[in-house]
């Protein structure tokens, strides 16, 4: 029998106990329509013209599975722009390049689909969110139709 303490789950959410702690193993999405851009060249939870983070937060034990999606342009030809997460809550891992996907503009404003689907190792286990992220390399980076989905595994 599984022991340790238990939270109330929405309907239709799934856990399960992994021998150490409670882990979410329905898929989690969050999603924003809204276009929102940025110049920054440090990563940023928010963009102009959207200013809703899009995160996630579930139970997870130590690895989770992530997919990150959206559609991504920049006005200047060969520029580049990245998407990727950030953890916060039981775990901390700042947004980096190593868990990004990255598009670059081959034409001026030519939209690009980015998609990246990982494992995330190295989590500490409990309520963990994670948030997407966002740069560019110069000038302004367009974002719309971003989507974060999480799935415990481990």
């Amino acid at each position: 029998a599984a022991t340790g303490a238990t939270t109330a789950v929405p309907t239709g959410i799934q856990t399960i106990y992994n021998g150490a702690a409670w882990v979410t193993v329905t898929e989690v999405g969050a999603y924003s329509g809204t276009t929102g851009t940025t110049t920054s060249t440090s990563y940023v939870t928010t963009l102009t013209g959207d200013t809703t983070a899009v995160s996630v937060t579930l139970q997870t034990g130590t690895s989770a599975l992530i997919t990150l999606s959206g559609y991504g342009s920049h006005a200047t030809i060969a520029a580049a722009i990245w998407q990727t997460i950030s953890v916060s809550g039981a775990t901390t891992i700042a947004a980096a390049d190593s868990n990004a996907i990255v598009g670059a503009s081959f034409a001026a404003a030519a939209p690009a689909t980015l998609v990246r689907s990982a494992v995330i190792t190295g989590l500490t286990a409990g309520t963990n969110t994670f948030t997407l992220n966002y740069k560019t390399s110069a000038g302004t980076a367009t974002y719309s139709a971003r989507q974060l989905t999480v799935k415990g595994i481990a």
